[in-house]
């Protein structure tokens, strides 16, 4: 199974769903359901849902942390990723879909 695209597909309809106006807890829950029922290998999936951010990080069995951003909004966001001591500043385009694979 394409999980990269099981993902985009999942945060797609979260993006609907919010736009339709659900509430964030009830598609923060339906991502986490969504994922479960198709099995996905993952060890811990975490999901953040602000209107115009949704944000889903997984850790995958070989301990890789995944995050994938989408930024709903018409603008530009900028975001500051920090891990222990690293930090890396970045912009997140306007309507689009951001993958970040930290390895083990």
């Amino acid at each position: 199974m394409d999980y990269s695209k099981l993902l985009q597909t999942v945060l797609d309809i979260a993006e609907e769903m919010l736009v339709a106006g659900a509430e964030v807890n009830r598609v923060e829950d339906s991502i986490e359901r969504m994922i479960s029922a198709y099995d996905c290998p993952f060890e811990r999936v975490n999901v953040f849902i602000i209107t115009t951010n949704i944000q889903t990080t997984f850790e995958d069995p070989d301990g890789n942390i995944i995050i994938v951003m989408l930024n709903t909004a018409t603008d530009k966001k900028d975001l500051s990723l920090q891990i222990d001591e690293q930090s890396v500043k970045m912009a997140l385009p306007p309507k689009s879909l951001q993958t970040i694979v930290i390895s083990k």
